[in-house]
């Protein structure tokens, strides 16, 4: 929770806040308010809210776990991992936990020439 406070009318506000953005929508439908990589990472700013306290940013995070031959077609496979998660410098509660939506993926590409789709979805 934004407010670091749990309660149920809370909780419905901050999930209605988080599907006005992307509920019923492909990654590539999504806007992103910024894009940050690293060598291992990927994070994507969906919003940024302000609060007494601060700024919140609304972040999705996509990193690379494995990358390896899964299904033995001698094509390599991208395992990733994502969250969503709210951060803050100065807002601390309810800032940095998981909001709930955690994915593991294992990509596939069957080709140079193919778009890459999901092979497996793990919860």
């Amino acid at each position: 929770m934004r407010s670091g406070i749990y309660s149920e009318k809370s909780w419905d506000n901050e999930t209605k806040k988080l599907n006005q953005l992307t509920k019923d929508k492909l990654f590539g439908e999504l806007e992103f308010q910024k894009i940050a990589m690293d060598n291992q990472s990927v994070e994507l700013l969906l919003s940024t809210t302000t609060a007494d306290c601060g700024m919140i940013n609304d972040t999705l995070t996509l990193s690379a776990i494995l990358l390896a031959d899964f299904d033995q077609d001698c094509i390599a496979e991208l395992l990733i991992k994502g969250d969503r998660r709210n951060v803050s410098q100065k807002c601390y509660l309810g800032t940095g936990n998981i909001l709930g939506e955690s994915s593991t993926i294992v990509l596939k590409k069957s080709g140079a020439d193919e778009n890459m789709s999901v092979m497996a979805t793990l919860k």
